[in-house]
């Protein structure tokens, strides 16, 4: 049989929460379930102890060393068969019946297919979370404009996505290899590059919000926030080659973030993104404009 869906899910050394990720998707023949074990301290263990690992459509794979989330990804996609793509994180699960809901849309000439979410608390899946709210702004503001081009760029994340495997396949679409921020390249430059995109507004992903996850610990290191601000500069790059011209810029957040955590490397970033062509002094401008400000 034909695969229909690829559902690629990195995952590192929480594997009962990977079990129930794995146990919200079905056991289909046209879904092929491939998970790439970032180097988990137990992860050669795994087989013999987990047996939803066995599950007819599920491969299961294990890095050498720990790279991180981007490059899990990147593995997965070599293992891909499906005509579609979705991605997952191994601490999310998706919604009940959401096969049948891709199944309505299979047929689709997009690229990409944009779908909508649930948040709650991972340890208390009966408790909401407020991590959807930039999504259900997005999905409220296309009801009254019918522009879909936000999601384009604002949708920044891989999951609840139906993305064509050929379209990822033929302009060589890759996850950075970075350990913060490696799916947000991928995100936007996708969403910018498909010739077409539907946009649904049907809940098919559950966004968990967990202590302890990449997501939970944003910007807690001098590391992590110059990763972000390398990455947040390659999307500023971007974009506006490609024309999208956004307010405020994607790099302000990071660059007030890093304002806060270590004034002398803020001045040397500033020199660093002066020198890639992008303007200093719309981004001071921005950061300290009151319009901008949260």
């Amino acid at each position: 049989m034909d695969i229909k869906y690829t559902i690629i899910i990195p995952h590192y050394n929480t594997p009962l929460l990977l079990k129930r990720c794995c146990m919200s998707i079905p056991e289909r023949e046209d879904i092929q379930v491939v998970i790439i074990d970032d180097c988990s301290p137990d992860a050669k263990k795994y087989l013999q102890e987990y047996s939803y690992l066995k599950r007819k459509n599920v491969e299961f794979y294990i890095n050498d060393t720990n790279k991180g989330g981007g490059y899990a990804r990147n593995i997965g996609l070599k293992f891909a068969k499906g005509r579609w793509l979705l991605f997952a994180d191994a601490d999310d699960y998706f919604v009940n019946g959401f096969e049948k809901i891709l199944d309505e849309y299979y047929n689709s000439e997009a690229d990409i297919i944009y779908f909508n979410i649930e948040s709650v608390y991972s340890d208390n899946i009966q408790q909401k979370a407020n991590r959807n709210m930039g999504k259900e702004l997005l999905f409220n503001n296309f009801k009254k404009t019918n522009d879909s081009s936000p999601f384009r760029y604002l949708y920044c994340e891989p999951w609840a996505k139906l993305i064509k495997h050929h379209f990822v396949n033929n302009n060589n679409l890759k996850f950075d290899e970075t350990k913060v921020a490696n799916d947000y390249y991928f995100s936007v430059t996708t969403g910018c590059l498909a010739n077409k995109i539907d946009i649904i507004d049907k809940k098919i992903y559950v966004l968990t919000l967990r202590k302890g996850s990449v997501s939970a610990e944003f910007g807690d290191t001098l590391e992590k926030i110059l990763t972000r601000l390398w990455v947040y500069t390659r999307v500023q790059l971007f974009m506006e080659k490609n024309g999208y011209i956004i307010e405020p810029m994607r790099i302000r957040g990071i660059m007030v973030l890093l304002l806060k955590k270590n004034f002398i490397e803020f001045v040397k970033q500033l020199y660093i993104i002066h020198k890639k062509g992008i303007s200093v002094t719309k981004l001071l401008y921005q950061m300290f404009n009151i319009k901008y400000m949260n």
